[in-house]
């Protein structure tokens, strides 16, 4: 059995596949580690869910967080050996949810309130963790060129969170409706 630690990190550095050795604060794996945090939030949130057929989609996105993560670890122009990349297509898929989801609430009126269900809060967390780690993945950007999928997927995904969320609190309103 292979040990899971290797004192590797010990002095405060580690490797990436793109970037060889790098600083444990580096604004790479802050990236990183952020987006590791929004897989985490968004795995909550899918725990708490139960079965819902809108809220499916969200074991995909765990996997395109992991896809996004290895092209943000690999960095610009050497993450040619990355295998899974974020595509248009990927973005596609989210607003198709959007607009599937959307169709199903009423028209927004006012602020959303971050609460609700606990399935909604922790969309709603999930959201925040998003849009912190898309500030972190456009700061990274801005020093060294990633994909323009993966700033448009990451933005859109926010997006899908917020819908979301909004839609677990109305459904469950509506089935609080049902048993009065």
């Amino acid at each position: 059995m292979t040990a899971l630690y290797t004192r590797g990190g010990d002095n405060g550095s580690t490797s990436t596949p793109g970037s060889g050795r790098i600083s444990k604060a580096d604004l790479r794996l802050e990236a990183l580690g952020t987006i590791d945090e929004l897989g985490a939030v968004v795995g909550l949130a899918h725990s708490l869910a139960g079965p819902s057929e809108h809220l499916q989609i969200l074991r995909s996105v765990q996997e395109k967080l992991i896809a996004l993560a290895a092209e943000v670890a690999a960095g610009g122009s050497s993450a040619s050996f990355v295998k899974q990349r974020i595509v248009e297509a990927d973005t596609k898929e989210l607003e198709l949810a959007i607009d599937s989801c959307q169709e199903l609430l009423p028209e927004l009126r006012s602020f959303v309130l971050a609460n609700g269900v606990p399935a909604a809060a922790a969309l709603h967390f999930a959201r925040t963790v998003c849009r912190r780690a898309e500030r972190r993945i456009v700061d990274l950007h801005e020093r060294s060129q990633l994909s323009p999928a993966v700033l448009k997927y990451i933005n859109r995904l926010s997006d899908l969170l917020f819908v979301l969320a909004r839609l677990v609190n109305h459904e469950a309103q509506d089935n609080e409706a049902e048993r009065r």
